[in-house]
């Protein structure tokens, strides 16, 4: 049976089809571990497991990351403390100031992570060395980076872009120098009244 909106098979054309306005990707989670695949794309914060409380403390992420794709844009701070960020690409493009950071999380209080008792100085005379202080508490480990790609390259814009944006910068540029450009001051004609007497 046919459709009346068009016909399918080699050579044939469907009528009435839309395509996604956006990259098709697809996010799932299997057990401790978010896996995120597409074709082209530009990886934010907003598409990791992890999201950045509001307070002072930075928490720890519970999912390690891991994306698979043909061009994968890294499109600022991607944040996953404490856990695993893989990247598997083709090509992988970073823009400015794009940089992932898996380090350890904060401590969520004192009792978490307790400074060194100050030791007791034994030792009083003049020019004498310090006491050694206690141990503080182990840091929270870091998550691993990988990135498995053929290329890796720098943003740079589109050439459109680039020459509207040089342009601007010229128009700017021309613009400061009228501004600054002054006329040198016009003299004055003294006229002298000559009086009849």
């Amino acid at each position: 049976m046919g459709n009346k909106s068009g016909k399918s098979g080699p050579g044939k054309t469907l009528k009435n089809i839309s395509l996604p306005t956006q990259e098709l990707t697809i996010k799932e989670t299997l057990g401790d571990t978010t896996y995120y695949y597409g074709l082209d794309f530009t990886l934010t914060q907003e598409q990791l497991p992890y999201s950045l409380p509001k307070g002072k403390i930075r928490t720890g992420s519970d999912q390690h990351f891991v994306v698979y794709g043909n061009e994968v844009t890294i499109g600022g701070l991607l944040l996953n403390p404490g856990k695993d960020v893989k990247i598997y690409a083709k090509k992988v493009i970073f823009k400015e100031n794009s940089f992932i950071d898996v380090s350890g999380f904060d401590p969520a209080t004192e009792t978490d992570f307790v400074k060194g008792k100050t030791a007791a100085q034994q030792n009083t005379e003049a020019g004498s060395s310090g006491a050694d202080g206690a141990d503080g508490s182990d840091g929270s480990a870091s998550g691993n980076i990988i990135i498995l790609a053929e290329t890796f390259e720098k943003y740079t814009p589109e050439e459109g872009d680039e020459k509207k944006d040089k342009d601007d910068k010229k128009d700017t540029k021309k613009d400061a120098k009228k501004d600054t450009k002054k006329e040198p001051p016009k003299k004055e004609e003294k006229t002298e009244d000559k009086k009849d007497g």
